[in-house]
């Protein structure tokens, strides 16, 4: 039963990627379309895009109609029941059906939100169910004696705890991550028994991934890039590492800039989800608010590039770039640039998909040296304000969503603005102080 938990949580994952690709491609083919028009205006391009995300919005924000308790990531309420809270519907066929839908059309909708949170939520609801061997919504109910054994509240639980570990591996493609994830972060009661299970769960849900994307060449090389991924990684040079020792005190600034970013997005937040409680509490109410955030980061996608306003010639001398690179290259978006030979810096992180953007900023490079960067500290900075403050009044609106992917490319971004402008010091320190020394 076990193994069927995590086969089932790892074709939810494939089904949820597959179906959010396609929606994504639907909408941007068009945008892109627009944007490519020579002399074309922008407006053009940003109606095309609104009226696909309004469209996607919609759907979302009705399954949630459908199913309240589908809106937001579903992990407070997994770690609510894994400690004792019944929650009526929680682990429903209903809840994981309008789950699954609504954050498909949620993260094509091109809202801060991603996918990878309510896997956690739909690996348990799947859990629930196999184990108790029934369900109302599909009107059935099994005689299998085995079953009436597991029909106990701590045999649910234990299933539960299993199935959001699998979703955390089928997010992430981590095994182990997804036990410790359960383990410290889910529920109270933990036994040696559940740590196998939980691991041999989330390992057939990862074995189910590899599977089912190996297909594609034949089983000849595995798919990297699983619900999200940061991509392929390679040394710098053979056999040196890829920073030295000067760099730990950046490494030590950005984490503390980190934190301090983080409690205060919680603490926006938490006021922010006081205020909706009291002030946005009908359905009709809850759907305008989708609406406006999503106007508001249709608009800051389309405004920013065009604030920016600085075309960056893209790279012609690719011939010992790896096949990972030429394909971030041609995934730039030329914003009001030339489409052949420039990209829009700014654009490139907001006109496209959450994962495609960090794996831009992980492994993009400009030139035949790795170690330059592609977006300047100017782009990143205009992405990373607005980027942030649109994912801390997205994060609680009424349609299904998480905050793991849009955190990650939050932080991708600040850390790589930071060790930017950092280095900047550095080396114009080492530059004054050879001058002075030649001057000497």
């Amino acid at each position: 039963m076990t193994l069927i938990v995590g086969a089932l949580t790892g074709l939810i994952a494939v089904f949820v990627t597959f179906c959010t690709k396609t929606l994504l491609n639907v909408k941007f083919t068009p945008v892109y379309t627009a944007l490519h028009i020579a002399g074309g205006p922008s407006w053009r391009a940003f109606l095309v895009m609104l009226g696909f995300n309004l469209s996607y919005v919609t759907v979302a924000n009705g399954l949630v109609w459908l199913e309240p308790l589908a809106a937001g990531s579903g992990i407070p309420e997994i770690k609510s029941f894994l400690n004792g809270i019944d929650l009526p519907r929680v682990v429903r066929v209903k809840t994981l059906l309008c789950k699954v839908l609504g954050v498909m059309f949620s993260v094509a909708a091109g809202l801060p939100a991603g996918k990878e949170g309510p896997m956690v939520h739909s690996g348990s609801v799947v859990a629930a169910g196999i184990s108790q061997g029934k369900s109302n919504v599909l009107g059935f109910d099994t005689s299998f004696s085995k079953f009436q054994d597991f029909r106990n509240d701590r045999e649910k639980r234990d299933f539960v705890a299993c199935g959001a570990a699998a979703g955390v591996a089928a997010a992430f493609g981590a095994p182990i991550g997804g036990v410790l994830f359960s383990l410290e972060e889910g529920a109270s009661f933990w036994s040696t028994k559940l740590t196998w299970r939980a691991f041999f769960c989330a390992m057939m849900t990862v074995f189910t991934l590899y599977a089912i994307k190996s297909t594609q060449n034949l089983w000849g090389q595995q798919d990297l890039y699983y619900m999200f991924s940061f991509g392929e990684f390679d040394e710098l040079e053979a056999g040196q590492g890829n920073f030295s020792v000067w760099e730990l005190w950046l490494f030590i600034l950005v984490g503390c800039m980190g934190g301090l970013i983080g409690a205060c997005f919680n603490r926006m937040n938490q006021r922010l989800s006081t205020w909706r409680r009291k002030h946005v509490c009908t359905p009709f109410l809850r759907l305008m608010e989708v609406l406006g955030v999503t106007f508001l980061m249709t608009a800051v996608c389309f405004v920013m590039p065009m604030l920016w306003g600085v075309c960056t010639p893209k790279p012609v001398d690719m011939e010992d770039w790896t096949e990972q690179e030429r394909t971030l290259v041609d995934e730039l978006v030329a914003y009001n640039c030339d489409p052949n030979t420039e990209y829009n810096e700014v654009a490139s992180l907001f006109l496209r998909d959450a994962d495609t953007a960090i794996r831009q900023l992980f492994h993009f490079r400009e030139s035949g040296r790795r170690e330059i960067s592609t977006f300047s500290s100017g782009a990143l900075f205009v992405f990373f304000v607005p980027y942030t403050i649109m994912g801390c009044l997205t994060y609680g609106i009424a349609v299904p969503s998480g905050l793991f992917v849009p955190s990650l490319l939050s932080g991708a971004a600040f850390g790589k603005l930071r060790m930017g402008c950092s280095a900047s010091y550095v080396w114009l320190w080492y530059g004054c102080a050879t001058d002075l020394s030649l001057v000497r």
